[in-house]
């Protein structure tokens, strides 16, 4: 999950007893806002995000992006979302912890 959907993960992440539940974000905060520029003498397309946003009294979490606080690795998240709803085992359900030891984060 990139742009504006890793801004509801931060977002998200600031309430008070909030439970973030999936993968990883991709780290894609800084710069959005695609905009697509023609050169007319060279012929080139340019993509770029021309405006750069800036997280107010917290760090960015640029290419680090978001971890969940539960990490769902698994074919079906819906069930393993209901099982968490429900506070039963979850197939495929890990402490996002053991998830960052296991990658080296």
């Amino acid at each position: 999950m990139a742009s504006s959907g890793e801004t509801f993960a931060g977002l998200a992440s600031q309430i008070p007893g909030a439970v973030l539940l999936g993968e990883k974000t991709a780290g894609f905060l800084t710069y959005g806002n695609r905009a697509v520029i023609d050169l007319p003498n060279s012929r080139l397309r340019v993509v770029c995000g021309p405006t750069k946003f800036i997280p107010a009294g917290r760090p960015s979490r640029e290419r680090f992006g978001y971890f969940p606080d539960y990490w769902l690795d698994t074919e079906d998240p819906i069930r393993a979302v209901v099982a968490y709803c429900g506070e039963q085992p979850g197939e495929g359900r890990r402490p996002a912890a053991d998830v960052a030891e296991q990658d080296g984060g």
